[in-house]
């Protein structure tokens, strides 16, 4: 149904030759519309895949005394990251020589490391080292490529799925099971960075926003299309005519009553591998 024809049934319905109104008729296409996909949802599903980045070695806490000086060695390690707490200092040695830098209070630290090399912590105060992550290959040119230990890949849904209205479900592997550590938030996706591998995301579809394109395709959800003109017709004449728009609400009513019973939900018996063998 297009919009030309969606236009055409509601003047039919108002007992009319055309719509006279076509700034109330565009609203309350896109009302209708966004009202009967609540009710009747698009499920859609998209899945993308992630690389791990996971440290080759990590270090919890370490707690440094003053006048002490706590080493690391970073034999096979490219890049390093970890979180301070306190006053002090900690240098980098390796094939470029020695860096020293400074902390104050709390701070995330990341760098490179070219070739074998040491990581020192001096300082003459008490301070605490925690989140240490090291690994052995780059993600990036910056140090902003550099994960830090723990640390979630954020996924915009809107940059993924332009007609993404909310999730349906968890973050899922390839044998649709929920990825640990995954979590959303309205339209947010975290996936630990650790994970490797797909990601299935599956979500409700938002109503498209109609132009009022008199060519433009109206989409809406299977077994629906003829409730469009109904709900349409309830809000065009909601107040011009409030006993019509009644009407036509309580015939869209009914309507949508009658999808829901008798339309059952898709099943089917495919197997799920859920450990990779056949």
């Amino acid at each position: 149904m297009t919009y030309n024809d969606l236009k055409t049934e509601v003047a039919a319905l108002g007992f009319d030759d055309e719509v006279e109104n076509e700034e109330a008729l565009l609203r309350a296409t896109r009302r209708a519309l966004n009202f009967i996909f609540t009710e009747r949802p698009i499920y859609r599903s998209l899945t993308i895949h992630q690389i791990s980045k996971a440290p080759i070695r990590t270090l919890e806490q370490m707690i440094h005394k003053g006048g002490i000086t706590d080493s690391v060695l970073l034999s096979g390690i490219r890049s390093y990251s970890f979180k301070t707490s306190g006053i002090g200092k900690y240098s980098v040695t390796d094939a470029l020589g020695e860096r020293e830098f400074e902390f104050f209070g709390t701070a995330e630290h990341k760098g490179f490391v070219h070739g074998d090399g040491e990581l020192k912590f001096i300082g003459d105060y008490t301070f605490s080292v925690y989140d240490v992550a090291l690994f052995d290959e780059l993600f990036g040119p910056g140090t902003e490529d550099i994960p830090m230990h723990g640390e979630f890949t954020e996924y915009n849904m809107g940059s993924l799925a332009s007609d993404f209205l909310s999730f349906v479900s968890l973050p899922r592997n390839g044998y649709g099971i929920d990825i640990n550590g995954a979590s959303v938030s309205g339209r947010t996706v975290r996936i630990p960075k650790s994970y490797e591998g797909k990601i299935t995301l599956t979500y409700k579809a938002k109503a498209n926003s109609v132009s009022g394109r008199p060519e433009e395709e109206i989409i809406a959800p299977i077994g629906c299309e003829h409730l469009v003109p109904l709900l349409v017709s309830a809000y065009v004449w909601l107040d011009d005519d409030p006993d019509k728009a009644q009407y036509y609400m309580s015939l869209y009513r009914e309507g949508m009553s009658a999808v829901k019973y008798y339309d059952r939900p898709e099943m089917n018996s495919e197997y799920v591998n859920v450990n990779g063998w056949a």
